[in-house]
């Protein structure tokens, strides 16, 4: 009685509220029955239809999500990739036609720089069909306007006739700078519980539960507690860890990052280090204090550690200038270099550094606009300056930046990855590389999942960047 359609999809019903009834068939003049598969469905709803989305060979795409709303007299469609894939660097973008129900002009918002641009449509059956193309990372919003398609004239920005004359490649290693201090990380030590002696060099974590299940104490995983927090628990017992650094160099005010830094005893080289706090390492937790130097060949540096029920032993980091070579299970600070080529960096002296690093490219153009792509990289985005200037952040498929009103001379392009942590404080040794999770426990796997050498992701600038020069 209130109007509508009524569709049943496959058999009719047969049973209301577990018994036996016809309903479903007295209502039959009323209804209407289908098969119940999904491309009948779509063809019985085709004219409820808001939105359609199609391939460009006319397939239906099923791949994007969308949302739809009413705003006085306009409508605002927003579309978004609706599956997870994983793209590769270079994917091509998808070529998609949108069908929207009614007569519409569409404006597409721009939602990551702002900006607002008329978008070519036309007009078939009282439909409104966008043509476009879309990449991985791209989602749309429309406006969509009720004022008339007649009279709604799309004015397109005029393009000068730019012609494609050269494309920079950088097959040499290029200059570089960081944005703080190469790091080398302390994992692994000999150990003493109390006054006995060193036992064997053990991954820290490990050597934690260890003593923890020697004193009866509960095991890290289980356990709430701060780092190398005293609070009001009575500590007897302290932990000595011994770490050997090997170097190929002197390295002048080296910093040691630690936790708690103030209730730990520290030497080097035999010589009691001051546990006055210079600064802090990433987290405020993770106090810094100064080495004074690490000489050239074998170091042994100590650190004794309160150790309770509620505190923990942690890694550690030395921060300074120097590279850092990593061989299996063997690392080596080396000396420290002045560039880098277009490949990970965990094998270029910074398998653990996480911080930002900027690669200086150097190029001699005409009076031209520039198309810089950095399709292949491993970080969280990259940032570019053309002699010194902010010109835009890569970070989006196709990941190409477009800079205009380029002078004739030289120019130095920078390009500044912005980093991530995981080679520094990651779960380095676990060997289950395709985790789906992401856990206390990956840092403590065993057996099979668990190995001593360094499970390092790549991290850096992979390939070089295409310059593209348009005069």
């Amino acid at each position: 009685s209130m109007g509508g359609r009524l569709i049943f999809a496959g058999k009719y019903p047969e049973y209301v509220d577990a018994e036996k009834s016809n309903r479903a068939k007295l209502l039959f003049d009323k209804s209407e029955s289908i098969s119940f598969d999904n491309a009948t469905l779509l063809s019985a709803l085709e004219n409820e239809r808001d939105i359609k989305i199609l391939n460009s060979d006319g397939t239906l795409a099923d791949n994007f999500i969308y949302n739809m709303r009413d705003d006085n007299s306009k409508k605002w469609l927003f579309i978004a990739q609706g599956i997870k894939t994983n793209q590769p660097d270079t994917a091509p973008p998808q070529r998609i036609i949108i069908n929207i129900k009614g007569m519409h002009t569409p404006l597409l918002y721009d939602t990551i720089n702002g900006s607002i641009k008329p978008v070519d449509a036309r007009y078939e059956n009282n439909n409104t069909i966008i043509e476009t193309d879309v990449y991985c990372n791209d989602s749309l919003l429309f406006r969509l306007d009720k004022e008339s398609v007649s009279s709604y004239v799309i004015k397109k920005p005029e393009q000068p006739g730019l012609k494609l004359s050269k494309q920079i490649y950088f097959k040499n290693k290029v200059e570089y700078t960081l944005s703080e201090p190469n790091v080398l990380l302390l994992d692994t030590a000999e150990y003493a519980l109390d006054n006995e002696e060193f036992r064997p060099e053990e991954e820290i974590l490990r050597a934690d539960n260890i003593c923890r299940k020697e004193l009866g104490f509960p095991p890290r995983q289980g356990a709430i507690a701060q780092p190398w927090t005293l609070g009001e628990e009575k500590i007897s017992h302290y932990v000595t860890l011994k770490f050997t650094i090997n170097s190929e160099i002197a390295v002048h005010d080296p910093l040691l990052a630690i936790e708690d830094a103030r209730s730990v005893e520290i030497t080097l080289n035999g010589a009691k280090i001051s546990n006055e706090i210079c600064g802090y390492y990433v987290d405020e937790s993770i106090k810094t204090v100064n080495l004074g130097k690490i000489r050239q060949g074998e170091n042994i540096l100590t650190v004794k550690i309160p150790f309770g029920k509620t505190t923990n032993v942690e890694y550690c980091y030395i921060l300074g200038s120097f590279n850092v070579k990593v061989e299996g299970c063997e690392k080596t600070i080396t000396a420290p270099t002045s560039k880098i080529g277009f490949s990970s960096v965990t094998g270029q002296g910074l398998p653990f550094y996480g911080g930002n690093i900027t690669y200086k490219c150097k190029i001699s153009t005409p009076d031209c606009s520039l198309s810089l792509r950095t399709s292949c990289y491993r970080g969280a985005a990259v940032k570019v300056a053309i002699d010194g200037k902010p010109a835009g952040i890569i970070a989006y498929s196709p990941y190409t930046l477009l800079i205009d009103n380029v002078a004739a001379g030289e120019h130095t392009i920078e390009l500044t990855l912005l980093g991530n942590r995981y080679n520094t404080f990651g779960q380095l040794h676990n060997a289950q590389t395709d985790a789906k999770w992401c856990g206390p426990n990956l840092w403590r796997t065993e057996n099979e999942k668990w190995c001593y050498e360094y499970k390092l992701k790549d991290f850096g600038i992979l390939c070089s960047p295409v310059i593209e020069v348009y005069e």
